[in-house]
């Protein structure tokens, strides 16, 4: 049961207006930031809850960065999860939007069972136990078995690389590629009307044809790496020395 779902049970209309604060954060991911994108009221109030007509989902701290958060818990004495000063012992340290507490056990966590093993090996003794393959995924998640890194030819554009990966599939997984990368290409159209460069991601839409190559050799079913466009537009908007809003003046939809 979603918190959608559950919080109609413990607030009723006769509690009055109910504000449920979460801290999604635009910076995070491009999903993120269509959440925001659509709210109907100013500042950071969003539409109310379709569960309930009492009810209403709040984002205070939508637009703030990852440094603007560690910049509040420094000033005000905030306290956080400790776990994040262990991650800035490793590698990485400062990498803030790496920076995650959730479950390893995931498409994506799988990746990062390294963090485990050098930040928590008490912890990660345990996981090598009770969790079966949990060790392969350890040694090969970041390897080209797990399709994590394959190589473009030299001779060969990343839009002509894209369809020879997306041939190397089997029919049905091939044809939920394509879906997924056909997704990602009418959705930068419908932002800008430049087209996509070869590995510059674009400042809007964060697009590049080196990242569809890399969502297909990823095997993206489940649209998960849209939540780096969003990066990969911010980090050309930097590149630029421009603003959100600067970008899509001058890049977005004319």
């Amino acid at each position: 049961m979603s918190f959608q779902e559950f919080s109609p049970s413990l607030y009723t209309r006769s509690e009055g207006s109910i504000a449920m604060l979460t801290g999604i954060r635009t910076q995070e991911s491009l999903r993120r930031y269509q959440v925001i994108a659509k709210k109907k009221n100013d500042a950071f109030i969003n539409s109310k809850s379709e569960s309930s007509s009492n009810q209403y989902r709040c984002f205070p701290v939508y637009d703030w960065s990852s440094e603007d958060v560690w910049l509040a818990v420094h000033k005000f004495g905030w306290d956080y999860n400790k776990t994040y000063d262990i991650f800035n012992q490793t590698k990485l340290h400062n990498d803030f939007l790496h920076q995650r507490v959730c479950p390893p056990f995931g498409e994506e966590p799988l990746r990062g069972l390294w963090i485990y093993s050098e930040c928590f090996p008490e912890m990660w003794f345990k996981m090598l136990y009770r969790v079966q393959g949990v060790a392969t995924a350890w040694r090969y998640a970041n390897t080209s078995l797990y399709s994590n890194s394959k190589v473009k030819p030299d001779h060969m554009s990343y839009q002509e690389y894209l369809n020879v990966v997306i041939d190397s599939y089997e029919p049905e997984a091939k044809n939920d590629v394509k879906v997924a990368i056909n997704k990602y290409i009418k959705s930068h159209y419908k932002q800008t009307d430049d087209a996509i460069q070869e590995i510059q991601p674009h400042p809007v839409s964060g697009t590049s044809w080196q990242w569809l190559t890399r969502v297909a050799i990823r095997g993206d079913f489940k649209g998960r790496q849209s939540n780096y466009l969003n990066t990969e537009a911010t980090k050309t908007r930097e590149k630029l020395g421009i603003t959100m809003e600067q970008a899509l003046k001058q890049y977005g939809k004319r």
